[in-house]
């Protein structure tokens, strides 16, 4: 609907990163070219995920997971919040990149996909900390790694993905604003200043945030961040022949 309204700048997209990168990767039919129906306005937040175990698994690195999977080809089940999404790619290219053998376990997203990995149905996940934290706090699943190039404050104790030498598992959940394509760099310019212009919240105890105030980013940055992931997203996929007509 955004992809064909009038680009006047009173119809904006406000999406998760899936919409215009893993989607358009898994499914070649959506509809709509990510890069040609829509103009990028602004970053508005993005959200750690953590790479998360059920307590049993006897690993407690990232090292010990691609032994464990190593010496136990296919008995690892990995859950996710659907086939194609973020997290479920970003494991694939795990396994890619380490050689490994896991089993994909897709969910109807996130609230049976973590019921799965704390009844011990699924061992292991990938979930944004906003959903996930709680649980790793309790004790009831074991954090190895932020997919991220940085610790987050809300688990500083964790490693990162990059910290763990695994630097291609480095992506966060986030929100972004775009507009139907066509509409002009004055009015693109304009809402990206007000959105840079809201003030800051953030949920106590959670770890996803808005922006800090002047910091969205530009509409240049952020065009160039959905390209890359989607061009990432896309070798992952015919890699791991998961496309879908």
């Amino acid at each position: 609907m955004v992809a064909s309204a009038d680009p006047d700048g009173y119809t904006i997209l406000l999406t998760p990163g899936g919409s215009l990168t893993t989607g358009p990767a898994v499914h070649k039919n959506l509809g709509y070219d990510p890069l040609k129906a829509f103009v990028p306005i602004g970053l508005v937040m993005e959200t750690p995920q953590a790479l998360s175990v059920h307590p049993d698994l006897p690993v407690k690195t990232m090292a010990e997971l691609v032994a464990y999977a190593k010496a136990n080809p296919g008995k690892i089940s990995f859950g996710s919040q659907g086939f194609g999404v973020g997290p479920h790619l970003m494991l694939e290219l795990f396994k890619l990149d380490t050689g490994i053998k896991m089993t994909h376990v897709p969910y109807r997203g996130t609230a049976p996909m973590l019921t799965a990995l704390l009844t011990g149905e699924v061992q292991l996940v990938i979930d944004p900390t906003t959903t996930s934290l709680v649980h790793i706090q309790s004790g009831k699943i074991r954090p190895l790694a932020v997919a991220s190039a940085t610790r987050t404050p809300a688990l500083p104790d964790v490693p990162t993905t990059v910290e763990a030498g695994y630097p291609k598992l480095v992506s966060a959940f986030w929100l972004g604003v775009v507009a139907p394509a066509g509409t002009p760099p004055a009015i693109v310019a304009k809402l990206n200043a007000r959105s840079a212009k809201r003030s800051p919240r953030r949920n106590a105890g959670q770890a996803g945030e808005l922006r800090r105030r002047g910091k969205i980013g530009t509409p240049e940055a952020f065009g160039k961040q959905i390209a890359d992931e989607l061009a990432l997203w896309q070798r992952v996929v015919r890699d791991a022949n998961l496309a879908m007509e």
